[in-house]
């Protein structure tokens, strides 16, 4: 089976370890960059910054990464492309929007924003040739608002239509995975076709467990990410996922960071282009370089963290039922 990205349609079989949610170059407001420029960031260090990380990626042994920056969160697949072309990273892109209510959105009609989105999935993005290999969506704390319904269905008729999986931000604190699985499965999307992101920053077991019977597949996307949320330690992350494994979930599960080279909310611009920055152990390898070696310590063979970087991505791409 072929999947889309910047640099050209591949066979899913040479996927290899696959990072299922990163942002390869930012996630950079357009109004910020137009009107603030340098002050902002600058263009040509950002693509330094990210060829650097993508770098350390490829040599860690990560073949592609799932980039998931949709159209109003800054997605450039300008420099994407060339930021994959210098590092020899495949980057798979995606269409679709973030949570925020943008004003010119929120009063368009759905039939307009389904067709922006289907444009971009049929004849390329941002005015290029380039094909979206994903849908991205997202529901935040605000919960399931109206314009939040309309615009998980909207991405749900997409991927439908241009048979697409979908990754969904959620806030598993707020146990809102089920809800959007829901929205999916009543617009047709197979639910082994759709990520239930960011679901490792808890280790409720059950209620991870309730979204994995339903046969989705789970986002322990946010390794090296540390916050007030319990579960979110390197020790906890790795925890939840060895549980989840001994109870037979092992086959959709996938893994990533969440990382961007510069996001555009903290730090400022000033620290992010340092070259110390850059050194910051948070980043596209960290899942490879530390939880690896604590998931072996505690016992979980070799062979299942490979399916989970390797394998795994490639049935999901692939919609091998599970």
């Amino acid at each position: 089976m072929k999947v889309h990205t910047v640099t050209g349609e591949i066979d899913t079989s040479e996927l290899g370890y696959t990072l299922i949610h990163e942002h390869a170059v930012t996630c950079c407001d357009w109004s910020m960059r137009m009107c603030l420029r340098k002050q902002f960031c600058e263009e040509e260090r950002l693509l330094e910054m990210a060829v650097t990380q993508l770098g350390k990626a490829y040599a860690a042994g990560i073949r592609t990464i799932v980039d998931g920056t949709p159209i109003n969160l800054g997605r450039d697949i300008r420099l994407i492309k060339r930021a994959s072309e210098l590092s020899k990273v495949r980057v798979i892109v995606s269409s679709g929007f973030y949570h925020q209510e943008d004003p010119w959105l929120v009063w368009k009609p759905k039939e307009e924003i389904y067709d922006y989105l289907a444009y971009e999935c049929a004849h390329g993005l941002e005015e290029t040739s380039i094909l979206p290999g994903i849908m991205k969506c997202a529901v935040d704390y605000r919960g399931m608002t109206s314009y939040i319904l309309k615009m998980l269905g909207i991405t749900a008729d997409a991927a439908k239509k241009y048979r697409l999986p979908v990754f969904c931000h959620t806030i598993p604190e707020l146990k809102q995975g089920g809800a959007v699985l829901d929205i999916m499965q009543e617009h047709g999307v197979p639910l082994n076709r759709v990520v239930a992101g960011h679901s490792g920053d808890v280790d409720d077991i059950e209620y991870l467990e309730s979204l994995l019977q339903r046969g989705c597949y789970v986002g322990l996307d946010r390794f090296g990410t540390v916050t007030a949320t319990p579960g979110t330690t390197l020790e906890r992350r790795t925890d939840t996922l060895i549980r989840l494994c001994k109870d037979g979930w092992e086959k959709q599960l996938l893994i990533s960071h969440d990382y961007a080279p510069y996001t555009g909310f903290v730090p400022s611009w000033k620290e992010a282009c340092t070259n110390e920055a850059l050194e910051n152990p948070v980043n596209f390898t960290y899942f490879e370089k530390y939880a690896v070696p604590m998931l072996l310590e505690k016992g979980l063979p070799i062979d299942t963290i490979r399916r989970i970087t390797n394998q795994n991505p490639r049935n999901y791409f692939e919609g091998i039922s599970l």
